[in-house]
């Protein structure tokens, strides 16, 4: 089996390099996948970087494209239109991988194969840097979501997952014929915002898939690493992504749910601001408590403002 292996990425250079390298050492033979970096507008030496380590690991094939469109469903988009095989892994620059990577997803997709699999995928595991910023994180596990970090772990069993569950494209693999037949990556969620992008490209994917009737399977023995930094536990960053997150889930399930959805984040919000708040006063919860309070209001303010006429993204 042949894979196609996409990274995407803005200004990471330092990052890309690591990426590339746990990425160019796979034990898979070299014959039988291909790497595609996507230039997203980049200003450091990314594209210098991806041409030097192209020298270095001449056994593999290290393809250099550049989108002009900002934006991670423009970049995807883009490189499906070049792909040479049908199984495309998608991996975040700021991931590492283990060696065996993609010699799990042949056993994983060899296994399962079947014309309605359209996302294999597994788990995407933290790696603190430095090592100290996994004190930060235990500091504030209450009020900081997994998902917010990039991290996903849905258990030890390989399954078919079933609608709302999702993978996330920071380790998944698309079967490439599928996915563009269904329109490929929703480029309306690739919006810039002054401070921040919408995401949420890889929940809108797979939750089309699931209303079209297509699987999506999760295996645990897939598994990257991702890069967690300071910088994540920032208040002002939490904020801002919450707050987008906001706007990507609110476009998705009022396109998927309906109605159902602005009556689901109504009741998220009342639940925050009359119940959750009072008890914080009444209780004297902790702060990571209170902060939790604060990045969920955030997140479910996008979606009250749509529900009285202000969606920031129209389905």
């Amino acid at each position: 089996m042949n894979f196609s292996v996409v990274i995407c990425t803005h200004n990471r250079a330092g990052q890309l390099e690591n990426a590339l390298i746990s990425l160019c050492t796979q034990n898979y033979p070299k014959n039988h996948f291909e790497i595609l970096v996507v230039d997203n507008n980049s200003t450091d030496s990314t594209k210098s970087t991806i041409l030097n380590l192209s020298k270095i690991y001449k056994g593999v094939k290290i393809r250099y494209l550049f989108e002009k469109k900002q934006g991670i469903s423009f970049s995807s988009n883009h490189a499906l239109k070049h792909v040479k095989f049908n199984q495309v892994v998608f991996f975040d620059d700021d991931e590492i991988a283990p060696p065996d990577l993609l010699n799990n997803y042949y056993q994983v997709w060899y296994k399962h194969k079947s014309p309605k699999l359209a996302i294999v995928g597994g788990q995407i595991l933290p790696k603190y840097l430095p090592a100290e910023t996994r004190i930060k994180h235990s500091q504030l596990k209450d009020a900081v979501d997994d998902w917010v970090l990039g991290i996903i772990n849905p258990g030890k069993k390989t399954a078919f997952l079933k609608f709302p569950e999702v993978l996330y494209s920071g380790n998944f693999c698309i079967n490439k014929n599928i996915i563009l037949k269904e329109g490929g990556f929703n480029e309306k969620l690739s919006m810039k915002r002054k401070y921040s992008y919408i995401h949420g490209t890889d929940i809108d994917l797979c939750f089309r898939m699931y209303f079209r009737g297509y699987q999506i399977l999760y295996s645990p023995q897939i598994k990257v690493w991702h890069i967690i930094t300071p910088m994540r536990f920032n208040a002002r960053f939490l904020i801002r992504r919450y707050f987008c997150s906001g706007i990507e889930m609110q476009y998705i399930e009022r396109k998927f749910l309906g109605k159902e959805a602005g009556v689901n984040y109504l009741k998220y919000f009342i639940k925050i601001i009359i119940i959750d708040v009072v008890r914080l006063i009444l209780l004297r919860k902790p702060k990571n408590k209170f902060l939790d309070y604060v990045y969920g209001t955030s997140y479910s303010l996008q979606t009250i403002l749509s529900l009285i006429g202000v969606p920031f993204l129209k389905n």
